[in-house]
């Protein structure tokens, strides 16, 4: 099976660092954004099988690329939200927008990593599961 390449897209240095290494450590292939704009390059260039999203980063937000996510790929990708800003309203945002899952900061290693591996066993179009 391929290794799943994990996309995250996280506007705070420290916080990103520490998902990627998280990530990386379970043996995930892991590209990285600290902006909206640069989330979709990597989503047009490279495309992820997940995508590990804040909600509140610059240029595009966290909602403007989860939804085009859901419109400009021709897979279903899983957007897992990673937020600390959990609100009852941006969580129906962040639904309504395409959301798979949202694990609210902070968060821990073990919850993180579930999460991840709940989205990528299912896949939507019966595709092959990706192994860390």
């Amino acid at each position: 099976m391929a290794k799943a390449h994990l996309l995250v897209v996280e506007d705070e240095l420290d916080m990103r660092l520490l998902l990627v290494s998280v990530l990386r450590d379970a043996g995930y292939r892991v590209s990285e954004a600290a902006d909206g704009n640069a989330a979709m390059r990597i989503l047009h260039d490279d495309p992820p099988d997940l995508v590990v999203l804040d909600l509140l980063i610059p240029g595009l937000s966290g909602f403007e690329v989860c939804a085009a996510v859901r419109r400009s790929t021709d897979r279903d990708v899983p957007v897992l939200v990673v937020t600390a800003h959990g609100s009852p309203e941006n969580r129906r945002t962040a639904y309504a927008c395409g959301a798979n899952e949202i694990v609210a900061k902070p968060f821990t290693n073990p919850s993180l990593l579930a999460a991840v591996a709940r989205l990528l066993a299912t896949d939507a179009e019966g595709g092959e599961k990706k192994e860390p």
